[in-house]
C-alpha cells in the first residue's frame, strides 16, 4: 500500500519562508531601506536551519566584515538551492544592479543635472525594488521545486 507522496503532504513547509516579491519591495521602500536588513536576517536564519553555511546576521552591521558576509550569503543560498540559484548570480543581483545606478548617479552627478543624494536613494531604491525582490522571487520557485520533488 505504498503511493508516491509529496514532501510537502508528508511535512509541514520547511525551507525559507515563501514571501512576495511585490511585498519585499513595498516594505523596502516604506521602511526606507530597514526591511532589507530584516530580510537578510530573516533569510539568513532560515538558511543556516537547513545547513547552509551563513554566518550570523549581525555579521552584517559591521563594516567591512559585511562585504565578506554577504558573500557568504551568496554562498548560503546557492548551496540551499543546490546551484538554481548560484553565488555569483545572487550577489549579482545584490550588488551590480544599486552599483549601475549609483554610477549613472555619479555621472549625472559630474554633469550637474543631478544631485547625488538623489541617485543614492535611486540606488538605494534599486536594492529594495529590484534585487531583493528577485532574489525573493528566485527562493520561491525554488522553494515550490523542493515542496514537489517526489519520494518513493
Amino acid at each position: 500500500m505504498t503511493t508516491d507522496t509529496t514532501l510537502a503532504s508528508r511535512a509541514p513547509e520547511r525551507g525559507v519562508r515563501p514571501r512576495s516579491p511585490a511585498t519585499c519591495a513595498i516594505l523596502g521602500v516604506i521602511t526606507g531601506g530597514l526591511y532589507c536588513f530584516y530580510w537578510f536576517f530573516v533569510t539568513a536564519r532560515e538558511l543556516n536551519e537547513e545547513g547552509a553555511p551563513v554566518p550570523s546576521g549581525w555579521w552584517m552591521l559591521v563594516p567591512l566584515v559585511n562585504a565578506w558576509w554577504v558573500w557568504r550569503w551568496c554562498q548560503g543560498v546557492g548551496a540551499y538551492t543546490r546551484g538554481y540559484l548560484g553565488a555569483g548570480t545572487a550577489l549579482t543581483y545584490l550588488l551590480v544592479v544599486p552599483l549601475v545606478q549609483g554610477l549613472a548617479g555619479f555621472n549625472t552627478r559630474l554633469d550637474g543635472s543631478t544631485t547625488f543624494a538623489l541617485c543614492a536613494v535611486v540606488g538605494a531604491l534599486s536594492l529594495n525594488c529590484i534585487s531583493l525582490p528577485i532574489l525573493q522571487s528566485t527562493i520561491n520557485r525554488f522553494q515550490r521545486l523542493r515542496l514537489t520533488e517526489t519520494f518513493d
